[in-house]
């Protein structure tokens, strides 16, 4: 069958690492069953691996309005990786969900969602503590200017001017367990 062959060599070709031929025998599958999903959702696993994030992103969804339930699943599935990778958590949170909509005992989907909930968590908590930060800062610069006498305006210490310049330093971000990322899906 002209169509598993295409997608086959296609496979092959990707794992390969040959994107370009692997990407032009997708297509070329599509034209010989345009109503397939398969050939969106390889090509959406191929230009993710190549960083055309965008494209993958839009070859899975194509993907996941396939009328078979276990495919759009995994392109859910894929297309929440992908958002995770690049901290777009509520995407991410999104696809997840929707993919566990159709298959609700994947336990990789299961796993990934909470990855993607802990992580936005984190950083909506981060995001909260640096506002605090910059508020509290921006209080003791204003008790700092009402104490300075009005008519005796006092001088910055010389080496201020060099600390408002140098970058503070960051805290070690804590790293979250080793999870394993499943593979993504050939299909």
């Amino acid at each position: 069958d002209p169509f598993h062959e295409k997608v086959e060599k296609g496979n092959r070709e990707a794992k390969d690492g040959e994107a370009a031929e692997a990407l032009r025998l997708y297509g070329d599958a599509a034209r010989v069953k345009p109503g397939s999903p398969i050939p969106d959702f390889n090509r959406g696993i191929v230009l993710g691996a190549d960083g055309e994030a965008d494209a993958a992103r839009d070859a899975y969804l194509a993907a996941a309005a396939a009328e078979d339930p276990a495919i759009a699943a995994d392109a859910l599935y894929n297309l929440g990786n992908l958002h995770l990778a690049r901290s777009e958590f509520e995407p991410a949170i999104d696809s997840y969900l929707r993919s566990l909509d159709l298959d609700p005992g994947d336990p990789d989907t299961r796993r990934n969602l909470e990855i993607a909930l802990q992580r936005q968590e984190e950083q909506e908590q981060q995001q909260q503590e640096q506002e605090q930060q910059q508020e509290q800062d921006q209080g003791e610069e204003q008790e700092q200017d009402e104490k300075q006498d009005p008519q005796q305006p006092q001088d910055p210490p010389e080496d201020d001017q060099q600390q408002n310049e140098s970058p503070q330093p960051q805290e070690e971000e804590e790293q979250p367990e080793q999870e394993p990322r499943p593979e993504e899906r050939f299909t």
